[in-house]
């Protein structure tokens, strides 16, 4: 019936049964066979029947069916009417082994109720969060979302498209993970979606309503007082060692800095971490290291990625109030929440505090990166300092202890979608992650009347371009066809080298 290429093994059947443990050269000689579900090898003739056949272990070879032996000396042809046959590269468990069953039984016999299989394996219109260093395999299944939040991966290694639509009841979110494989997206809703993270789906892109935002940075989001990035050494002064940094310098170019009070609390620059990004170590063998802001500036919204190296830290002072026990603080593997009126973002006063994109989630992993954003109920206005902000002489342990990579300050409360557009951003810049556009080039773009999607500044290049929405903000190019669907709006920096279809 079925079996291997031009060999005497596979799933041979006799006058009334099917030949289960009669040598090695049966498919099924040390496992099982089922038919109509049942334990067991026999049939009658003229009736047809569902055959279960499980071989003992995993079998990599050509297959054939009917005559698979091809043997001219003895000739095993199969005589008899085939339906459907379903090959599987694993053993099955008894639920699924049963379901498939009761599915071929019920679609060719009419013997059973069709099993009650799910119509969608996650809750339609949910919010799905896929940490950083998770990911989601769709198997092929579709899956209709309100929001995508996390930096993990969500993909599709079957032939079989998914189709992942965003933005279900108008929904408002930030991704900074990626999606990779055979999944098609689809952006509903009269809701913003921002993508950040690197993408690699083989599947089209549609924009069926309100706005889908590729956003490679956060350059979008207002009220931003300073940047520190540690990925940008230009941005750094150092001693004449090359590794102390006493200054660091704001890489928006806005003049505004922070420096080393002495020589002995300088963080060391350490070009290897955060994926070879770079970082600033701080607390290293004691020190308490500390950087004075270079004046008085106003704070809400602070964002910091950055990773601690033990559980040492102790009201370990990162980011506040130059001379004061007020500001962003960690104990051992929490920043600390609801915590107090001397943590920046108290709870009992208005605060919010997130760790990688997930609100209240304030604990983190000794030796992974992480993104902490901490919000004050009110905005502040004091000097900054970084590090042991507080410079206690009785609370000397009170320091951070870790690595920075980068800090952005915020003069306002940002609203959920732009403090989500923030986080996406950050985590799609440092935390690991393969090589990639947020866009691949091959995606065939389909922006629907009524959608945009919104470049965010960025170039890009897409196979094709269809619809009648509109494509914003930046500079697009396209390698193949163009087909307007009444007026297609391209209000970006077009280079069109394919084919414009009217």
């Amino acid at each position: 019936l079925w079996g291997r290429s031009e060999q005497d093994y596979g799933i041979r059947l006799n006058s009334t049964y099917v030949q289960y443990t009669g040598n090695a050269n049966d498919f099924a000689a040390s496992g099982e066979v089922y038919t109509n579900g049942a334990f067991g090898n026999g049939f009658t003739v003229g009736q047809p029947f569902v055959l279960t056949a499980i071989a003992g272990s995993p079998q990599t070879w050509v297959t054939a069916i009917g005559d698979y032996w091809g043997n001219l000396t003895h000739r095993r042809a199969y005589r008899g009417d085939i339906a459907e046959i379903l090959t599987y590269d694993r053993r099955l468990d008894d639920r699924e082994r049963q379901e498939i069953e009761r599915y071929l039984m019920a679609k060719w016999l009419g013997t059973v109720p069709a099993p009650v299989l799910a119509d969608r394996l996650l809750p339609h219109a949910g919010t799905l969060a896929v940490n950083a260093g998770a990911s989601v395999d769709l198997h092929g299944s579709s899956a209709t979302l309100s929001a995508l939040l996390g930096a993990g991966v969500i993909g599709n290694g079957q032939p079989a498209t998914s189709l992942l639509t965003v933005g279900a009841d108008d929904a408002e979110f930030a991704f900074a993970g990626s999606v990779t494989g055979n999944v098609a997206v689809s952006k509903t809703g009269a809701g913003r979606v921002v993508f950040a993270g690197q993408n690699t789906l083989s599947g089209p892109l549609t924009v069926e309503a309100g706005t889908l935002t590729l956003a490679s940075d956060a350059s979008s989001v207002t009220g931003l007082v300073y940047r520190l990035d540690a990925s940008q050494p230009a941005t750094l002064t150092f001693l004449a060692d090359g590794s102390n940094v006493t200054a660091w310098a704001d890489a928006e170019g806005s003049g505004f800095a922070f420096a080393t009070t002495n020589d002995l609390n300088c963080p060391v620059y350490n070009a290897a971490l955060f994926g070879g990004r770079g970082g600033l170590h701080f607390g290293r063998g004691g020190a308490r290291g500390r950087m004075l802001g270079s004046g008085v500036t106003n704070a809400q919204t602070v964002f910091a990625v950055n990773m601690i190296r033990d559980q040492s830290n102790d009201n370990g002072g990162f980011w506040g109030k130059e001379g004061q026990d007020s500001g962003l603080r960690i104990g051992n593997t929490t920043w600390y929440w609801p915590g107090n009126n001397n943590d920046f973002h108290y709870g009992g006063a208005g605060g919010l505090v997130a760790v990688n994109g997930i609100v209240s989630n304030s604990v983190v992993t000794v030796g992974q990166i992480h993104l902490v954003t901490s919000v004050n109920g009110a905005r502040q206005t004091f000097r900054p300092a970084i590090g042991d902000y507080w410079g206690s002489s009785q609370w000397t342990s009170r320091y951070y202890r870790g690595d920075v990579a980068e800090i952005l300050v915020f003069d306002r409360n940002l609203t959920a979608l732009e403090r989500q557009t923030v986080e996406a951003a950050l985590m799609a810049k440092w935390f690991p992650a393969g090589s990639g556009s947020v866009l691949p080039s091959s995606a065939a773009v389909t922006v629907q009347a009524g959608g945009t999607l919104d470049l965010a500044g960025g170039a890009f290049t897409v196979a094709s371009l269809s619809g009648g929405g509109c494509v914003s903000n930046g500079a697009l190019t396209v390698t193949g066809s163009v087909a307007p669907e009444g007026e297609l709006c391209v209000t970006a920096a077009a280079q069109l080298t394919g084919t414009l279809v009217l």
